[in-house]
This record gives structure tokens, C-alpha cells and sequence, in this order.
């Protein structure tokens, strides 16, 4: 089925993808900070991001949470496995998406 030449390779390439995921975590601090810009500075990013942030924060995100998560169980109850895991978990981080939002600091 698959040549050991092309199972190392493929084994090189994954642990290489995987060092370089892990050393690129080591400056994940620094990527993660948000700075607000300076007062009476515009910075169109920062808008956008702050527009985005209010509407994850807003209720109607924990309600689309939640009803993702009960079309998910519904596609469960249907015996559609592989698709109801991928929107059950889905909306479980659009309903937790405020906590998400201040876990990673992105906060203002």
C-alpha cells in the first residue's frame, strides 16, 4: 500500500511542521497582545476588531451557540455522526466565545 521511503518522508515532513508549530508557540505572548492605538490615532484594524469582539460578546452569538449545538443533536439523533460532531463542537465555541475572547487576551 505505501512504500516505507514515502511513510519516512511523510514522517520527516510532519515533525518538521511540528517543530516549527512548537517554535513559533515560544513567541505566542507576544502575538497575542493587543495593543489599543494611540489616543485620537485611526487605526481601521482596531475598529474592525473592536466591532467584531462586541458582536461575539452579544447575546445573539450564545443563542446561534446553543442552537448549533441542538442541530447538531438533531443530526445525531439522525444517526449523521460526521456531521453533528463538527457543529456540536462548533457551537460550543460560539456560545463559550465570550470567555474565548478574554482567555486569549484580545480584549481591549
Amino acid at each position: 500500500m505505501f512504500k516505507k521511503a514515502n511513510l519516512r518522508k511523510s514522517y520527516a515532513i510532519t515533525g518538521a511542521v511540528m517543530a516549527a508549530a512548537a517554535a513559533s508557540m515560544l513567541n505566542a505572548p507576544d502575538l497575542l497582545a493587543l495593543t489599543p492605538p494611540a489616543v485620537g490615532a485611526v487605526d481601521p484594524g482596531a475598529e474592525l476588531y473592536q466591532v467584531i469582539a462586541n458582536v461575539i460578546n452579544s447575546p445573539i452569538m450564545t443563542v446561534v451557540g446553543v442552537s448549533a449545538i441542538m442541530a447538531g443533536a438533531a443530526m445525531a439523533w439522525m444517526n449523521k455522526m460526521l456531521s453533528a460532531i463538527p457543529v456540536v463542537i462548533g457551537g460550543a465555541a460560539i456560545a463559550n466565545a465570550d470567555t474565548l475572547v478574554a482567555v486569549m487576551g484580545a480584549t481591549f
